[in-house]
């Protein structure tokens, strides 16, 4: 079973290791609780987000996202026709989802592991919305999503991706009713202050009681995915909604400035080459 687990194509490191600790680390305080985690940005303030569509040459669409310490890749490739398939008279969406080794602390095998599938589903739900795959009979989308650092977890994760892949997808041309956004909140514990975070870390979603992510089409003003997880308080639902569409609205605005400056790109890039 060890040599069936093991890649000869990589140098494995040993499965459990730990930094050095240096004495002016040790004297420091420190800053795993959610309160110390926010203290450069208001609590319902997201992070700075970087996007840029069409890296990925090989493939049909493509985004990258970094968002301070979380980033991810997205690809999409098709449509492309399924063979040995049964008719189908709407198109197949494919999503699958995978970290990179060193995306975590803790080294990650090259391997599925048990949380990958769990995004991908999740994923798939907020973007089946937003396609017209009524105009793609017997064909599939493929869209493979690399995470490359994740300081957002599991719910963090889930809006970060469903916003890059909304953005590879529309770079690609697919037919769209639509950009998806996702956007996170965590609410902190009962002995915290603040009603919500938005746009959580890694360590403000642990030491949250609950966490909500919202995936829609603010062009629509429609939902696409709502995952809940944790307790929330009566009548609180409803303030953490507005403040997610809200944000989501930001959002939405930086996936379309990105998609426009691919466009402006691709036009210059062509009208330069019909000089010649």
């Amino acid at each position: 079973m060890a040599s069936a687990l093991f890649d000869r194509r990589r140098i494995n490191g040993p499965e459990t290791s730990h930094p050095p600790l240096y004495e002016d680390e040790l004297s420091q305080p420190s800053t795993s609780t959610a309160s110390a985690a926010r203290t450069s940005r208001a609590p319902t303030d997201l992070r700075p987000i970087f996007l840029k569509t069409g890296l990925i040459t090989a493939a049909s669409g493509s985004a990258y996202l970094e968002t301070e310490r979380t980033k991810l890749a997205v690809a999409v490739y098709g449509p492309r026709q399924v063979k040995n398939a049964p008719y189908s008279s709407k198109g197949r969406l494919n999503v699958e989802c995978k970290y990179a080794p060193f995306a975590s602390a803790t080294r990650r095998a090259p391997l599925k592991d048990a949380e990958s599938p769990h995004l991908s589903t999740h994923v798939a739900q907020a973007l089946l919305p937003s396609l017209r795959l009524e105009l793609l009979p017997k064909m599939q989308l493929d869209v493979h999503v690399t995470i490359l650092e994740d300081d957002s977890g599991e719910h963090g994760l889930v809006s970060a991706i469903a916003s890059t892949a909304s953005a590879a997808l529309a770079s690609a041309g697919v037919e769209m009713k639509g950009l998806v956004v996702g956007v996170t909140a965590a609410m902190p514990s009962s002995s915290s202050a603040l009603p919500l975070l938005l746009d959580p870390t890694s360590a403000e979603a642990r030491a949250a009681r609950a966490q909500v992510t919202l995936c829609a089409l603010p062009a629509l003003g429609s939902v696409s995915e709502l995952w809940v997880s944790g307790a929330l308080r009566e009548g609180e639902e409803q303030g953490v909604l507005e403040a997610l569409m809200r944000a989501g609205r930001d959002v939405h605005g930086v996936l379309v400035r990105a998609l426009v400056e691919e466009a402006e790109a691709e036009r210059s890039r062509s009208e330069g080459e019909g000089a010649r």
